[in-house]
């Protein structure tokens, strides 16, 4: 009797389309995190090449850099040549600026 009930509820769930919609929407939350990171990484790369041409990078310009972008970019998998670049910046020598 188990067997049956579940057999025709999984039906059910399948026929209606309850599956397909769960499917589509963690596929599509993928594809937005994946868009999300290649922005973030583009991002990081752009600023860490201004910091690089400059030489020299403030500790708020590298704050809000690693805070805002990097750890992010981290913590959701991203990897790449920002894992190569940032090192570098941190190398740099931090300058305050009056009024940063």
């Amino acid at each position: 009797m188990t067997q049956d009930a579940l057999l025709i509820l999984l039906s059910l769930v399948a026929s209606s389309g309850v599956f397909v919609f769960v499917y589509n929407q963690v596929n599509r939350r993928k594809r937005q995190t994946e868009l999300l990171l290649s922005l973030v990484q583009v991002h990081i790369i752009h600023m860490c090449q201004v910091h690089l041409d400059r030489r020299y990078i403030t500790k708020r310009e590298y704050d809000d850099l690693y805070n805002y972008f990097y750890k992010p970019y981290k913590d959701l998998g991203g990897n790449g040549l920002a894992d190569i670049l940032m090192p570098q910046i941190s190398k740099l020598l931090t300058t305050d600026v009056a009024g940063w």
